[in-house]
């Protein structure tokens, strides 16, 4: 054999070495490039599962808020619909309803006994034609038959000045004043009663 045929012999071999030697090289690379391909696609995918489950649980919390929201409005308004048809009960008492439930207001207060009754002007012969039985022509006129009601060590009057208010009565003393028009009433059962009213219509 000729040494250029035995040099290119070689040259060959080693060429088919250096090729062999590159394919395994490029294999590996192309493995690694893969696993590298693979990990950060499997991390892209559990970065946007986590972020789903994130905005999935936060939808979960909002429609929860949302949903507690709308029960307390919907308890609210039932609440106030109940005093709102407590009020239009007490604008509407007939003469026996009204003394009565005037009588009750002032036995549960500690008072003198010689105070003042005012209301508005478009009340005032109600509650003269309904508490007395005196003459009618003074300013202050007694309210002979309230104060029999209420018992001894009362001495209450019908004073003819209004009283600054749309409804109900007030309590004039010579300390302070006592105001029973209704919003006050109907504000003072809302505090004290509100859970009660909660109770009867919803559990």
């Amino acid at each position: 054999m000729g040494l250029k045929k035995l040099i290119y012999e070689q040259a060959n071999e080693q060429a088919k070495t250096i090729l062999a030697e590159a394919k395994e090289e490029k294999k590996a690379l192309l493995k690694a490039e893969q696993e590298k391909v693979d990990k950060k696609v499997s991390t892209l995918l559990n970065n946007a599962e986590k972020e789903a489950n994130k905005k999935i649980s936060s939808k979960k919390l909002e429609f929860e808020q949302e949903k507690k929201k709308l029960i307390l409005e919907e308890k609210n308004t039932q609440i106030e619909r109940v005093l709102s048809l407590f009020k239009e009960k007490l604008l509407n008492l007939n003469d026996s309803e009204l003394f009565e439930y005037t009588y009750k207001l002032i036995k549960a207060q500690k008072i003198s006994g010689n105070e003042l009754v005012r209301v508005k002007k478009e009340d005032y012969n109600r509650y003269l034609k309904l508490f007395s039985s005196a003459p009618k022509s003074a300013n202050l006129v007694e309210l002979d038959l309230l104060n029999k009601k209420l018992g001894k060590g009362y001495n209450l009057k019908l004073d003819k000045t209004p009283a600054a208010i749309t409804d109900g009565f007030m309590l004039v003393g010579e300390v302070y004043d006592l105001n029973f028009s209704l919003e006050p009433q109907i504000e003072r059962i809302r505090r004290t009663y509100e859970r009660e009213i909660h109770k009867i219509l919803y559990e």
